[in-house]
């Protein structure tokens, strides 16, 4: 996944995602949040089928948006089992 930027206001990431979406990239918003400050807006790319997809489309909104993403690995969201609580004693 790629992050374009990070935005205070929900409208200025809007703005950005409805940019991008119109020039064929799939972007969103997700709200981020850090305890003690406001929340915050990043608008993403991806998902992308590999690391080398997400890093070609990074170079491409380098040249063509002037953009500098960043590029994070979500970790996907296991369910805790039984197991993993520590449960079957």
């Amino acid at each position: 996944m790629l992050i374009v930027g990070t935005y205070p206001q929900l409208d200025q990431a809007r703005t950005m995602a409805r940019r991008l979406k119109v020039k064929k990239f799939q972007a969103y918003l997700a709200k981020t949040a850090v305890k003690g400050k406001p929340p915050a807006y990043q608008v993403r790319l991806g998902p992308f089928p590999d690391k080398k997809a997400a890093e070609e489309t990074a170079k491409r909104l380098k040249a063509q948006e002037h953009l500098s993403p960043r590029l994070i690995k979500i970790k996907p969201k296991v369910a805790q089992t039984a197991a993993a609580r520590g449960g079957n004693r």
